[in-house]
């Protein structure tokens, strides 16, 4: 190779090449976001399940109370 042509390597391989301040830039936010999702997404309660067990207890009090009664506890779990 000539010295013409190394500068013209050079200016190719520059341009080519990302900034380490631009890649920063980029990941950091997008590491912060990921983990807030991820954080958001193990923080939120299982609607279902709460769902089911204050049906359950609601069943069970409605129970409670119509043996206390005389009634019949069959009824609560409708």
């Amino acid at each position: 190779m000539t010295n013409q042509e190394k500068p013209e390597l050079d200016e190719k391989t520059s341009k080519n090449q990302v900034s380490p301040l631009v890649s920063l830039l980029v990941i950091v936010p997008a590491i912060f976001i990921i983990f807030a999702l991820l954080n958001g997404a193990i923080n939120t309660p299982l609607v279902r399940s709460f769902d089911d067990a204050a049906k359950k207890s609601k069943a069970l009090a409605c129970e409670s109370r119509t043996a206390n009664e005389g009634g019949d506890p069959k009824d609560c779990w409708k």
